[in-house]
């Protein structure tokens, strides 16, 4: 790992009536490499849509130094079109020394990490609250990932 990125990680996903509340909870567990057997503090909250549907929203918070080391394990295991996508979209993404990623719901069901494109399928919104300016941060997905950002 590179040093402390972050000192705290928020994520939230929604979970619908056709999808196993189990098979997203685990897929969560894995892609924050939390053990099964010490469950984080996952808070579910359920919802019922203006159309009567209901589903839930999971949330857990992480604290430093797994919320670095989450960062790191996502940028690592994206593939490099979306590390480039991220890196060209990064002045967007941060917002008051935020960094906000929404991960493909589906795919991290699948074992998969990709960036989310606001398809079918839900995403997963992680907010990792930054230790390193923009710039630095910038750099810093660069080298882990060993893709340089086309200007």
């Amino acid at each position: 790992m590179r040093g402390r990125l972050a000192s705290s990680l928020s994520v939230r996903v929604f979970v619908y009536p056709t999808e196993e509340e189990e098979r997203v909870k685990s897929a969560l567990r894995s892609l924050l490499s939390l053990p099964e057997s010490e469950p984080p503090a996952l808070s579910t909250s359920e919802f019922r849509s203006v159309h009567g549907y209901r589903f839930k929203e999971i949330r857990v918070e992480v604290s430093s130094p797994t919320a670095s080391a989450v960062l790191e394990k996502v940028l690592r295991a994206l593939p490099e079109s979306d590390v480039r996508y991220l890196l060209s979209t990064l002045r967007s993404r941060i917002h008051r020394g935020h960094l906000y990623v929404r991960l493909d719901k589906q795919a991290m069901v699948l074992g998969e990490v990709r960036l989310d494109y606001g398809g079918l399928g839900g995403h997963v919104r992680l907010d990792f609250k930054l230790v390193v300016g923009p710039e630095e941060l910038r750099g810093l997905i660069s080298e882990v990932t060993g893709v340089e950002e086309v200007r």
